[in-house]
């Protein structure tokens, strides 16, 4: 009675342990016992070491090949002992702490809980925008897998958008940390410090508080000693400059609509400024030229930079079609897409008559 009392009070004490300790127990208790019986068998049996262990496996796992047994009373009582009652019973708890140490393992990352401080040379997405995160984090991470160089960068995510990670990131292998940017704590379990990129998204695209939030993040960063790319989303244009100069490698304009093109200043660092250009009124602007006829579009090109108007960007043929600079090619063309700036738009009217020009 003693000893089941003890029993008992032991198994409640070890229930409270942490589960990887549980783990860790019953596998050294199995081991023990498997290492015990192999030996009292080699001797009791007079069995070859290799046999010992075979006939252990075997009973043990419950195959029972049959191919050898205990022919004695001592073997099979050693064998009722440690085996039947002990490693049987030892093995099916080991499997059942196993199965249920996964299982921890698995919601603690589906809740934003896991470390992943170990990570380098990958991309950590800090933020999301509050309307439609899913789907943005969506379109912004498979932009970044369709190039050919980051099909294999890991991705993980830092934000406290979800309640737990939603299945469409899971099924993009994403990670989730359910943290902060001004966290310490949140930084170093995402590894943003050894990541290849860090990207810096705005709640949205009113609120300078989210600029404050991105400076504190930068800083962070660049004083952990992190030296990859950091590309930030900027609310206020007066504090692009001072991103800057806190470290960051790239600022853009908030653009929750098209995340494409933050994903471009990951991809090709600059290429942001080529997609401000097309979406502002500054500067050069693309404009639509109407023209009617068949060109090469080398000639579009050349003709079209050697007069200063501009650069040809796309076309529209007479089928209807937007070609992006199709190159090599020539076509029945309705209309040019030019990227020119006031002195060029002064004088797009002079196209149609240059490119005739050129044909002949």
């Amino acid at each position: 009675m003693p000893i089941a009392q003890f029993l008992l009070r032991y198994m409640r004490q070890l229930q409270q342990q942490r589960l990887p300790m549980r783990v860790l127990f019953w596998s050294s208790w199995l081991l023990v016992l498997l290492l015990a019986h192999v030996t009292l068998i080699h001797y009791l049996e007079k069995l070859r070491w290799f046999d010992a262990l075979w006939l252990t496996l075997t009973t043990v796992f419950t195959v029972g090949y049959g191919d050898l047994y205990p022919k004695t009373d001592a073997g099979r009582w050693t064998t009722i002992l440690l085996l039947y009652a002990g490693s049987i019973f030892i093995l099916a708890n080991l499997v059942g702490e196993f199965f249920q140490l996964l299982s921890a393992h698995f919601q603690r990352r589906l809740h934003g809980k896991w470390s992943y401080h170990t990570m380098h040379d990958h991309v950590v997405i800090v933020g999301a925008p509050a309307n439609h995160p899913v789907r943005y984090l969506e379109r912004l991470i498979d932009e970044l897998q369709r190039h050919r160089d980051w099909q294999d960068r890991s991705i993980v995510v830092l934000n406290q958008r979800f309640e737990q990670l939603p299945i469409e990131l899971v099924d993009r292998k994403v990670r989730w940390v359910n943290g902060c940017g001004t966290s310490q704590t949140s930084l170093t379990a995402a590894a943003a410090g050894q990541a290849h990129a860090v990207i810096l998204v705005a709640a949205n695209s009113t609120d300078a508080d989210s600029d404050s939030y991105t400076l504190d993040c930068i800083d962070r960063l660049r004083n952990g000693g992190m030296r990859g790319l950091i590309v930030a989303e900027c609310v206020k244009d007066p504090n692009r400059e001072r991103m800057k100069r806190f470290g960051a490698s790239a600022v853009v304009r908030v653009m929750h609509g098209y995340p494409e093109a933050i994903a471009r200043a990951v991809l090709a660092p600059g290429a942001e400024v080529v997609l401000e250009g097309l979406f502002s009124s500054e500067g050069e602007e693309c404009e639509r030229i109407s023209l009617s006829g068949s060109y090469a579009w080398r000639d579009v090109l050349i003709t079209l930079a050697d007069a200063g108007i501009g650069t040809a960007l796309a076309a529209q043929t007479r089928a209807g079609e937007i070609v992006l600079n199709p190159l090599g090619k020539t076509l029945e063309i309705e209309a040019l897409f030019v990227m020119m700036d006031d002195s060029g738009s002064s004088r797009k009217h002079e196209v149609a008559a240059l490119l005739a020009d050129k044909k002949k």
